[in-house]
């Protein structure tokens, strides 16, 4: 039966730099995993340095994916990156990793790009974030595609506010920002 695991980004990087001509992720596993059984013969103090080398690779792989603040730096700059990826002239990679550059956790970078895109097209997002970075995102699609596009952006918005109290997320500062801004766009559109 077939298992799907999450890894970080920077494992999936180490996998790739030790794939061979066409190998596919499972298949570089599958190598590691043979080499390993087959070196279960080797003497203690063998096993040992291989346990030492595991443990400090662990804690060198838990140090490098601690939580980091997101700052306000990083949110605007996935308002400009998630700009180019829904006009196709950045990659979702690439966006990520220019995030990731700056500091953002990856798994959080792909949330951020993802969740803008999503404003932008309407559609619901369900990954949450700050919600002062949600305000800067429908502040920064109101200040560049106008009333149409707040008014998009506030329809995902609100799915997303509806999707999280369904499933009993807290939303007790989501709602009242989706009114504030509703009341916003209602305003503008009676100037």
């Amino acid at each position: 039966m077939e298992k799907t695991i999450l890894i970080s980004g920077e494992l999936y990087e180490r996998l790739a730099n030790m794939a061979v001509g066409f190998d596919t992720p499972e298949s570089v596993i599958e190598r590691l995993v043979g080499f390993v059984e087959s070196n279960r013969s080797n003497t203690k103090s063998e096993m040992e340095k291989m346990a030492d080398f595991h443990t400090k690779a662990l804690s060198v792989s838990k140090a490098s994916t601690k939580p980091r603040s997101i700052t306000e730096a990083m949110a605007r700059k996935a308002c400009s990156l998630g700009d180019l990826l829904s006009r196709g002239e950045v990659s979702q990679d690439k966006a990520r990793m220019r995030l990731v550059d700056m500091g953002m956790n990856s798994s959080s970078a792909h949330i951020y790009l993802y969740n803008y895109v999503a404003m932008r097209n309407g559609k619901v997002f369900k990954r949450s974030m700050k919600l002062s970075d949600i305000e800067m995102f429908l502040d920064h699609i109101l200040d560049r595609y106008g009333d149409a596009g707040l008014r998009v952006a506030l329809a995902s918005y609100e799915q997303h506010v509806l999707y999280s109290e369904k499933n009993g997320f807290a939303t007790t500062k989501k709602r009242p920002l989706l009114e504030d801004m509703k009341k916003k766009l209602r305003r503008r559109s009676a100037e």
